[in-house]
Order: structure tokens, then C-alpha cells, then sequence
């Protein structure tokens, strides 16, 4: 799979990585839980074929940082490229 835009495999993909090393080790019988840096982000669409886009570590101490960038076209092309890419498989 090729990296895709707003660094969705190579920042975001850390909760999908949590998530498997959580099961093998529930299947494997070694319990435990993966790390997770609380780093994600999000499309927030706006209208108007554009979307606003927010990120940081939701989970940061002493709350969350989180910068969100002003709606732009950009935005909502790079959500849609996700969403065609990454949900692929299950169509």
C-alpha cells in the first residue's frame, strides 16, 4: 500500500498497530497491550468541497494538542483519496 495523504500510513497507522499487536497477543495467550502515542488526526468536512483538517496527540498531557488547519479543497481531495484507497478492500 502506498503511503497516502496526511500521513495516514506512516503517523496515524500507530492505532491500527496497537489494535493487532493487542490481538496476536490475546490469540497468543501473552496478553498486554501494544503502544499507541495518541497521535491522529481528522477530516472535518465544511461544505463547499472543502474540509478542514485537525491532528496532534489527542491523549497528550495535560490534554490533548491538537492544531487544526483552515478549511481548503486540498482537504477534502486528500480525505476522499483516503477513503478510496484505504476502504479499497472491502468493496
Amino acid at each position: 500500500m502506498a503511503d497516502l495523504p496526511g500521513g495516514w500510513r506512516g503517523r496515524g497507522g500507530g492505532r491500527a498497530r496497537a489494535v493487532a499487536q493487542n490481538i496476536a497477543a490475546d490469540i497468543e495467550g501473552r496478553g498486554g497491550e501494544g503502544p499507541f502515542d495518541g497521535y491522529g488526526f481528522c477530516y472535518v468536512e465544511v461544505g463547499g468541497g472543502m474540509a478542514a483538517f485537525g491532528a496532534g496527540n489527542f491523549y497528550g498531557l495535560p490534554g490533548p494538542r491538537v492544531t487544526l488547519e483552515p478549511p481548503a479543497a486540498r482537504f477534502r481531495e486528500e480525505k476522499t483519496e483516503i477513503e478510496r484507497t484505504a476502504f479499497a478492500p472491502w468493496h
